[in-house]
């Protein structure tokens, strides 16, 4: 199963938005790795889903919250696949 989370700052921004079978691992090594960890007030997790649904759900919160520590499904990765296709 697999777990959704979002790094939530502050002011109630979400800054990332991921998935992972090892939530917890993953975490860690964002904290370990991300420049923008400091400003990461609180974690939300949706747990136990199954990897489509989890996939899923990841790719509407980016569609929905366009995090800035995000690329894959933003709308500049939109534009940039758009792009892509008409080239």
């Amino acid at each position: 199963m697999t777990t959704v989370y979002a790094h939530i700052d502050a002011d109630n921004n979400v800054l990332y938005v991921g998935q992972s079978s090892w939530p917890d691992k993953r975490t860690r090594q964002h904290k370990q790795n991300a420049a923008w960890w400091p400003k990461v007030a609180t974690v939300e997790y949706v747990a136990n889903l199954p990897s489509i649904k989890a996939r899923d759900l990841e790719r509407r919160l980016i569609e929905t919250f366009d995090p800035p520590h995000n690329y894959m499904h933003t709308a500049a990765w939109r534009a940039a696949i758009r792009a892509e296709r008409a080239a």
